[in-house]
């Protein structure tokens, strides 16, 4: 048999309704143990073709990858380094200084889901962030209220000429 290798566990499987109670049985066993063939066989009891039967399954729903040598469950983690940035004190400062008077956090996440989406591939994540905390405050400049403005604005709420019928 060849080896295994597990990855992050796939939740999924576990409501899946195209794998079998089997199947799902023997992702969850496979998933909890050390990664030794024996193991497994010996913790699953099954007969050797009602294993293989779950192999294809798992497979053929995507749960599962074969080769000669390594049989793969599970799913990978994301690895993109764009996951792992993140706003330090200083680029937070940079911000502030430039202007920037919304959530950083929700400028981030913003940036982050445009850069997925067009799968860019960013060369200085740091550069990046700041051109659009640039771009940011450039075509959402902040509303300034003059005081004349508000003045304004109560007396002519107060002034409304009354309708009489």
């Amino acid at each position: 048999m060849p080896s295994i290798k597990r990855l992050t566990e796939d939740e999924r499987v576990y409501t899946d309704k195209r794998l079998s109670v089997g199947a799902k049985g023997f992702y969850a066993v496979v998933m909890n143990t050390t990664g030794n063939p024996n193991e497994i066989t010996e913790t699953f009891q099954e007969e050797k073709d009602t294993l293989t039967r779950y192999i294809k399954e798992l497979r053929g729903t995507g749960y599962c990858k074969v080769s000669k040598e390594v049989i793969t469950f599970g799913k990978k983690e994301r690895t993109d380094p764009i996951w792992k940035f993140e706003i330090t004190d200083e680029l937070r400062e940079w911000a502030l200084t430039k202007g920037a008077n919304f959530s950083l956090e929700n400028a981030t996440e913003e940036w982050r889901d445009y850069h997925l989406k067009k799968g860019d591939k960013i060369k200085d994540y740091p550069a990046s962030w700041r051109t659009w905390i640039r771009n940011q405050i450039k075509f959402n400049p902040p509303v300034v209220v003059k005081q004349a403005d508000v003045t304004t604005q109560f007396y002519m709420n107060r002034a409304k000429p009354k309708v009489i019928l």
